[in-house]
């Protein structure tokens, strides 16, 4: 499912043991779908959500908790 995973896995032994000339990208790891382009707007609203929505959403809790303990 996820061959990039094994592929890893066996690169960082690889490496460790000093055959970096042995590392490279097999093709099931190239033919492993990737996330494809996202439209503008989707962008700019992933981009405000993680801007202002986290922190909002952190100092919500805050409040909620500092309310409860009282």
């Amino acid at each position: 499912l996820n061959p990039g995973n094994l592929e890893l896995l066996e690169s960082s032994i690889l490496w460790l043991a000093g055959d970096e000339s042995l590392i490279g990208a097999s093709a099931s790891a190239r033919a492993a779908p990737t996330i494809g382009a996202i439209s503008e707007g989707t962008r700019r609203t992933i981009t405000w959500a993680l801007i202002g929505g986290l922190p909002a959403l952190v100092l919500a809790l805050g409040g909620f908790v500092r309310l409860v303990r009282g």
